[in-house]
């Protein structure tokens, strides 16, 4: 499966393109946040990693499943939540997946393929730092590009995009420390 066909900018993300179908939500929490879609004849397990609970900023994680897995998943009993994200977590352990940022639980198209022999969990915060200095960049880029000689340009034509980019990386930055605290607990 290519891998890069998962997500698809402005979609939603447990429906993350046009192919996605048969959503099987195994856990929501107003929006799906857990479960599975297929794309053909894969099926692929997507996780709410961060951000759901508390702001319009949320991260993502997606990860092809084997047909032993999907197997496996049909028949998953868990006695508690724990014991289910614990389950979750071993589907993404040394495997190629895609975290994807999304806004408003639009995906904002924003997606980068980790190898995630560390863990699910270190490896979203790669993410987050790998999000943290995007969305920076793309801010400066917001301030300082618009250089042509002679062009009309508003001041909010300028900072607002910016200071959206500022803020998107700021809470990729905050949601480091709660992946971290989050790891900690999991040790």
């Amino acid at each position: 499966m290519n891998l890069d066909s998962i997500v698809v900018r402005e979609h939603s993300p447990w429906l993350p393109n046009d192919s996605a179908s048969d959503l099987d939500v195994w856990q929501a929490d107003d929006v799906p946040v857990l479960g599975t879609f297929r794309m053909a004849d894969d099926v692929v397990l997507f996780v709410a990693m961060m951000g759901v609970d508390n702001g319009s900023y949320t991260y993502w994680g997606y990860v092809p499943l084997t047909p032993t897995e999907v197997s496996d998943a049909a028949n998953l009993v868990c006695d508690s939540m724990d014991e289910l994200w614990t389950h979750v977590a071993r589907y993404f352990d040394g495997r190629q997946v895609i975290f994807a940022d999304a806004t408003d639980f639009e995906l904002d198209g924003m997606k980068t393929e980790f190898s995630s022999e560390k863990g699910m969990f270190k490896s979203l915060i790669q993410h987050l730092q790998w999000a943290t200095d995007y969305y920076r960049q793309r801010a400066g880029a917001h301030v300082a590009g618009p250089t042509v000689i002679g062009a009309r340009l508003s001041v909010s034509s300028l900072v607002h995009p910016a200071l959206e980019e500022f803020e998107r990386a700021d809470h990729a930055e905050e949601q480091i420390d709660s992946a971290k605290r989050l790891l900690a607990s999991l040790s």
